[in-house]
This record gives structure tokens, sequence and C-alpha cells, in this order.
């Protein structure tokens, strides 16, 4: 989502559930209040690692994401990128058919 999307919450954005009439919501189209209901869940917090790199710039990893890196010439630039790379790395992905016929996809809570 860009900066200039009015369903992101946070930093100052605008609320997207405020410029729904009371009552409504529920009258909404299901993939415009699945888009409403993900804007307004709170952030996920997740601790990096930012690295110098030895060739110049820096290296960022996400601890509790293997495999989930990036760089950036700059410090800044390198933060800007891991938000986007773990942005991707937790998009959820239509793939059922890679399980078997028998699988189930569950969910537990730790």
């Amino acid at each position: 989502m860009s900066e200039t999307d009015p369903t992101v919450m946070g930093r100052g954005r605008q609320d997207p559930v405020s410029d729904v009439p009371p009552g409504q919501l529920d009258a909404l189209p299901g993939d415009v209040l699945d888009r409403i209901l993900r804007s307004v869940e709170a952030p996920m917090k997740l601790q990096i690692v930012l690295e110098p790199s030895e060739d110049g710039g820096y290296t960022v990893t996400v601890p509790a994401l293997p495999g989930c890196i990036s760089e950036g010439d700059t410090r800044e630039e390198a933060l800007r990128n891991i938000e986007e790379a773990i942005r991707l790395y937790l998009e959820p992905l239509d793939d059922r058919e890679q399980y078997g016929p028998n699988a189930e996809i569950l969910e537990i809570a730790v």
C-alpha cells in the first residue's frame, strides 16, 4: 500500500472506518470490508538486526522470519527495504495446490 492510500492506518493517516455511516459496515462488499479490517489491525513489532556491510551500506535481517533479509546503501534505505521485505514475507499466498489432497491447514496459538 502506498503512503497516500487512505486505508492505511498510523502516522496521522485517515481512519477508513470513520467514513462508513453507522450501521453500514456490514453492507460493504467482502473485499472492501476485508481491506478495512486489515488496515486497522495493530502493527506487528519485530526485532531486526542492522549491520554495516563490509562493502559499504547496510544489511538487515529479521531473526523471527528466517530468510527475511534486505540491504541498502544508507541506514534509512535499508530500513525502508526491510519493511517491504517483511510485508512480502508475511503476505498470504493462495497456493493450497502445493499440498496433498488430504492436507489440512490449521492455526494454533502458542
